[in-house]
């Protein structure tokens, strides 16, 4: 949720997120909250992105005029990976393979991998 404070607001204005609307509640004159849209509707990819994705913020009366601000909206990423299934889909077939190479490099390093079977 996002509270946008201002004045002289009315129940018919939405908040936008760049050209996504939002599903926006008028709270009083000075208040609207509104739900911040899924970072989806701006690319399905943007998940697996490691760069924040800004949006602008206006407000847009039922009638259609536009209320553009200088505010606007960072969606910041997350720290993660795609599932390691998507990244190596062959992994299956090989991971023992694999967890004995990563175990020789952590031996090598002095670093111990200890596998519980």
């Amino acid at each position: 949720m996002l509270e946008v404070q201002g004045e002289f607001f009315n129940a018919n204005l939405r908040v936008w997120f760049g050209d996504v609307e939002a599903e926006t509640m008028y709270r009083s004159p000075k208040s609207l909250v509104c739900v911040v849209p899924d970072v989806s509707a701006f690319g399905s990819d943007w998940r697996w992105l490691r760069y924040p994705i800004t949006v602008p913020l206006s407000l847009i009366r039922n009638d259609g005029l536009i209320y553009s601000s200088s505010f606007t909206f960072t969606y910041t990423p997350e720290q993660s990976f795609l599932p390691a299934l998507q990244l190596l889909p062959e992994l299956t077939q090989d991971s023992d393979s694999l967890l004995n190479s990563i175990h020789q490099e952590f031996t090598r390093t002095n670093f111990h991998l200890f596998v519980q079977s």
